[in-house]
């Protein structure tokens, strides 16, 4: 079975976005910092809640999310 690398699992972006620790892949804390900061968080709050570096969020944004290890610190 292949897995398609651009899969985002909604859930966990949801449950990311709420502070819950969990794992995610580059294309899934894209999505989720898009959606923190159309909330309105700043890049720093945004990092904090998906548990990951300030650089990690910035790139995610910036389409460098290749360049990071999505993994939730």
């Amino acid at each position: 079975m292949d897995v398609d690398p651009e899969y985002v699992d909604e859930i966990a972006v949801e449950l990311a976005c709420r502070g819950e620790r969990v794992r995610l892949t580059r294309p899934e804390l894209a999505v989720a910092a898009e959606r923190l900061l159309a909330r309105r968080l700043s890049l720093s709050a945004a990092a904090a809640r998906l548990r990951v570096s300030y650089d990690a969020v910035f790139m995610a944004v910036n389409g460098r999310g290749s360049a990071v290890a999505a993994e939730a610190a």
